[in-house]
């Protein structure tokens, strides 16, 4: 197995991107479908 190559701390730096790279993906999603609802209401209201 090639993961005895993996020290724990690059291991733990790795966890640690991916969870970042998972947040930011998912504020992402909200701010977008967030907006299109919001630029909906505005649309409606004018």
């Amino acid at each position: 197995m090639e993961e005895a190559l993996i020290s724990p701390e690059l291991r733990d730096v790795l966890a640690k991107v991916a969870v970042f790279l998972l947040v930011q993906g998912l504020v992402y999603l909200i701010l977008t479908n967030s907006s299109d609802v919001f630029s909906k209401n505005k649309s409606k209201e004018d």
